[in-house]
């Protein structure tokens, strides 16, 4: 069985927005800050998974572009949430 690239991307890209999710509501008790910019990264760094695997012919290279670019402002939002944590 062979998984073309934009299902395994679209794939990866349900687990990145159901593991966040599933985290917040476990630790639904403990909401502060750190954890919020955290699974906010996760969720994120899913809606840029999933607008990169979108990439098509017709798109231009929007959603390419708009997905990496969420993907790149999920690892900044990830690493504050790092900073805020380790402060």
């Amino acid at each position: 069985m062979k998984i073309d690239p934009p299902t395994l991307a679209l794939m990866t890209a349900l687990a990145y927005l159901a593991l966040p999710l599933l985290t917040w509501f476990a630790l639904q008790a403990r909401r502060d800050l750190t954890l919020d910019l955290w699974c906010g990264g996760g969720l994120l760094a899913g809606v840029g998974w999933i607008l990169a695997s979108l990439y098509g012919p017709r798109s231009d290279g929007l959603m390419w572009a708009v997905g990496h670019a969420c993907l790149i402002g999920s690892m900044v939002v990830r690493a504050q949430a790092l900073r805020i944590c380790l402060a």
